[in-house]
């Protein structure tokens, strides 16, 4: 950052923090006016106070937001980059398996019970333990389930 920069900002903080200290003056003011009318049973004369005190605290807040944008964004990032990264490695494999689903992948092998991605050489689903290999009726060739006792074409008993 140049220098000019920098001498903005700190313009900005300083203005911020003196604005802050008034209208907090302000309104400290009005309260105990206010408060202290309403024992006495008379009204409060210095309740003006509170229009001006809280707009200048509004105002010096934002300019002290302003001021000190880049320190908050830093300590943003510092304590959130962690956070996402943990998300991250939680959700990876996921992120993973929908990846592998969009593009069509032929090395993998949805499983029919869970919906994860599997490598063509798993015979059951490293989720679930389902079994996702299918195999070839000895009788018709078509392919069948790895857990189904009969072929759904020619209706003979698959051998195991």
């Amino acid at each position: 950052m140049d220098l000019k920069h920098n001498q903005k900002k700190k313009t900005l903080k300083i203005i911020g923090f003196i604005g802050l200290g008034i209208g907090l003056i302000c309104v400290i003011i009005a309260f105990v006016n206010f408060f202290s009318s309403i024992n006495n049973g008379g009204l409060p004369n210095m309740f003006y106070l509170f229009f001006i005190g809280f707009p200048l605290i509004a105002i010096s807040g934002g300019l002290l937001g302003m001021g000190y944008r880049r320190e908050v964004s830093q300590y943003i990032k510092d304590e959130g980059i962690p956070v996402f990264k943990d998300g991250y490695k939680d959700i990876r494999p996921e992120i993973k398996d929908f990846r592998d689903i969009m593009k069509g992948d032929s090395n993998a092998v949805i499983c029919p019970k869970c919906g994860t991605s599997n490598s063509v050489d798993d015979r059951f689903c490293k989720n679930c333990g389902t079994p996702i290999k299918k195999i070839s009726c000895p009788f018709c060739g078509e392919l069948q389930d790895a857990d189904a006792k009969f072929c759904t074409n020619c209706g003979k008993a698959l051998e195991r």
